[in-house]
């Protein structure tokens, strides 16, 4: 089913273009899990790029015109942010679906 949502982005508009690769959930899991004093924390959990096969300046222009646009991203950078996971836990997704298609 993936590359149906690479061809066709607006199937993965719900997701906001983005995706985890299950290895990279489980990699956050330990993460979260060998990090003392941690508590209750929410993070957003996504790999850096997003699912579709068009650039996030592309995916703006087709879904999100006039939102303003707060910082520079990457050619394919995720909308989800997950800074903050990296930056507690060091959480670091190292399974994109760009390496493995084709």
């Amino acid at each position: 089913m993936f590359p149906a949502f690479v061809d066709n982005p607006a199937l993965r508009r719900r997701n906001i273009f983005a995706y985890i690769d299950a290895r990279d959930l489980g990699h956050m899991v330990d993460c979260c899990l060998k990090t003392d004093s941690l508590g209750y924390e929410v993070f957003n959990v996504a790999n850096d790029d997003t699912s579709v096969g068009i650039t996030s300046d592309q995916v703006i222009q087709q879904f999100y015109q006039g939102v303003e646009v707060r910082s520079e991203m990457d050619t394919y950078e995720t909308f989800f942010s997950n800074k903050k996971a990296k930056k507690m836990v060091g959480f670091q997704p190292k399974h994109s679906w760009r390496d493995t298609k084709g």
